[in-house]
C-alpha cells in the first residue's frame, strides 16, 4: 500500500488476526464492511448516512449524504455478452456530459466502473471519474490494474472489491483500494491512485 493513502487499512494485520484461512466474501457481509464504513466516516466531514444497495448481483454501500460510493463488493460472474452486451449509451453519455466531463483535466479521466462491466458490473452508481492511464491500462498503475481486472474475468467466481478513498467533498476518490480473491486462493489487494 501506498504510504499517502492515510485512509487505506492494513489488511495484513487484520488478515494475521484472523484463526482461519481469510475468506474475503464472508468477511465482507460480517466484519469488512463495519471497518470499511468506519473507515469512510473518518474521510467526511458531515456525519455519513450509509444505504446497502444491490445492483446487479453487487453491494454497494452509498452515502446518502455526500451522494457516493463508500465501497462495492461481490462475487463475479462471467458476463457471457461482453464485450457485444449491448451499453445504455444513452445514460453513459448524459452521465459523462453532465458529471465527468467536471472532472476532465487535458482528457485525463474516463468513465470508471467501480465493478468492471465484463465481469457483471452495471451503470449508474457504479461510475465513477477514473484516471484514463489506470482505466486504460497506459501506465505502468494501470498495467497492474488491468491485471487483477483481468484475472477476475478469467476466474468468475472471484470476490472483489472496490474502494474509493475520498480527500475531499467530491465524489471522485483519489485513491482506489481494489481487491481480489480466486476461490481457494490468498487475497490480493492494492491501491492506486486516482489523480
Amino acid at each position: 500500500m501506498k504510504a499517502e493513502s492515510k485512509y487505506a487499512i492494513d489488511y495484513n494485520e487484520f488478515f494475521d488476526a484472523c484463526t482461519q484461512e481469510v475468506n474475503l466474501g464472508l468477511l465482507a457481509e460480517n466484519v469488512l464492511s463495519e471497518i470499511w464504513i468506519c473507515s469512510y466516516g473518518k474521510q467526511s466531514l458531515l456525519s455519513p448516512s450509509i444505504l446497502s444497495i444491490s445492483l446487479e448481483g453487487f453491494t454497494f454501500l452509498w452515502d446518502e449524504t455526500y451522494e457516493r460510493v463508500v465501497v462495492a463488493y461481490g462475487v463475479s460472474s462471467h458476463n457471457s455478452q461482453s464485450p457485444k452486451r449491448i451499453r445504455e449509451k444513452s445514460r453513459i453519455a448524459y452521465y459523462y456530459r453532465n458529471f465527468i466531463r467536471r472532472y476532465q483535466n487535458n482528457s485525463a479521466t474516463d468513465t470508471g466502473h467501480f465493478i468492471a462491466h465484463s465481469f457483471g458490473g452495471g451503470l449508474d452508481i457504479n461510475l465513477f471519474p477514473q484516471k484514463r492511464d489506470v482505466n486504460r491500462g497506459y501506465s505502468p498503475e494501470g498495467i497492474a490494474y488491468r491485471k487483477m481486472e483481468n484475472s477476475i474475468l478469467n476466474n468468475p467466481g472471484s470476490f472483489l472489491f472496490s474502494r474509493p478513498l475520498y480527500y475531499d467533498e467530491t465524489w471522485r476518490p483519489l485513491y482506489i483500494e481494489y481487491g481480489i480473491q480466486h476461490p481457494g486462493k490468498p487475497p490480493c489487494i492494492q491501491v492506486f491512485t486516482n489523480t
